[in-house]
């Protein structure tokens, strides 16, 4: 079955809602390519589901650019990158309608998919990411086609190594489209799919979401599985369980992190009180350490 959230993407740029500013600057970029320019990359920075990639492959079809993609689910590595983005970006592309103006490189979530360091079972760290910011830097120094890297995190790309890509590319920041925007959203998709459900009912799934549509088409699709009416009950246990792999996920970071600035962003990122997230830590930490002057000391950390 096709996720609903490929089958109602945005086809142009015209059809995204909101970022109306962040929008327009993409397209007068797109549109500076052929003449003289100062960034051959741009950077759509902001949250989960604000139609960052949705704004990239909206102007490759407005612009009749072929998109190239490497996303989380390729294999990534300095040389991957360079195989890949940097080879697409010193020629031109084929398509089946014969040769193609430009390639739009995309390179998608890049804050998750370079320079992690992830720890394997028998304590061996992989590098298997190590000199992928490298390779993107090269990569916008010497393409000659357009390229949009799209992240969550800016600084978690930028950091480091990563402090040359910034200052190659443009940044545009993308906010989260506003309750009202997804609700009408929402609204067209079940019109679409014949789906029966109160406005009470959509509000409420737009409400829990904080901002992220692709979590609400999610959401929508997931719901509507083997009928075609949706409760209020049906969403509020879906925000209960949304809560809890939220808060999963943060701990994760929390306690496997090799540095501070990782756990406070994902603190931040859970929109919960400080105590709450507190007690979860405090009620995991006899879960996570066996030996007793590791949960000494994870508790007095915890107090301060």
């Amino acid at each position: 079955m096709k996720s609903w959230t490929e089958k109602y993407r945005p086809e142009s740029l015209s059809d995204l809602i909101g970022n109306t500013k962040a929008i327009n600057d993409l397209k007068n970029w797109a549109n500076s390519w052929g003449n003289k320019i100062t960034k051959k990359g741009v950077i759509l920075s902001g949250p989960p589901g604000c139609g960052k990639t949705s704004a990239a492959i909206g102007l490759a079809n407005d612009m009749g650019w072929e998109v190239i993609e490497l996303n989380a689910s390729d294999t990534r590595s300095g040389d991957v990158i360079e195989g890949i983005a940097l080879r697409a970006g010193l020629f031109r592309t084929f398509s089946s309608k014969g040769v193609s103006s430009k390639n739009l490189i995309l390179l998608d979530e890049a804050d998750n998919l370079y320079e992690r360091a992830q720890q394997s079972k028998k304590k061996v760290k992989n590098y298997s990411d190590r000199g992928g910011k490298r390779a993107i830097a090269k990569t916008l120094e010497q393409t000659r086609q357009p390229v949009v890297i799209t992240v969550n995190d800016l600084y978690n790309l930028t950091k480091g190594t990563g402090s040359k890509i910034k200052r190659l590319a443009m940044t545009l920041k993308f906010q989260r489209p506003s309750v009202v925007s997804v609700e009408m959203v929402l609204n067209n998709v079940c019109e679409r799919e014949n789906l029966e459900i109160s406005q009470n009912t959509i509000r409420a799934m737009a409400e829990a979401v904080k901002g992220d549509l692709r979590a609400a088409i999610n959401d929508l699709q997931s719901l509507s599985e083997g009928k075609n009416k949706i409760l209020i009950e049906d969403v509020e246990k879906l925000g209960t369980r949304d809560r809890e792999i939220e808060m999963f996920d943060a701990l994760n970071v929390i306690f496997n992190s090799d540095n501070y600035e990782e756990p406070r962003t994902a603190i931040f990122d859970l929109n919960e009180q400080p105590r709450d997230v507190a007690t979860w830590v405090s009620d995991n930490i006899p879960i996570m350490y066996k030996h007793p002057s590791d949960i000494e000391r994870a508790y007095d950390k915890v107090a301060y």
